[in-house]
């Protein structure tokens, strides 16, 4: 199960403005996990949450594996 749809049961409701721990223990805390970026690429999670879907959300994937996603491409680091 996926966080995807973080405005339905078990979940406790939408959740912004959070570090990428805390987002990953929401969805760890009732079974689920974060979207990795091929499932955010492909449109998986779009209409099925909070209306993030054209905003930055945290995503699985590590850096460094083309991670960022958003619209810019690819991790930036310092």
């Amino acid at each position: 199960r996926v966080c995807g749809a973080s405005d339905a049961p078990p979940l406790a409701g939408c959740v912004a403005f959070a570090s990428w721990t805390a987002a990953r223990e929401v969805c760890e805390d009732v079974g689920a996990r974060l979207c990795a970026l091929d499932e955010l690429s492909s449109d998986e999670a779009r209409g099925t949450g909070c209306g993030f879907d054209e905003a930055r959300v945290w995503s699985a994937t590590p850096c460094g594996s083309a991670c960022s996603w958003g619209g810019s491409p690819g991790c930036t680091t310092p």
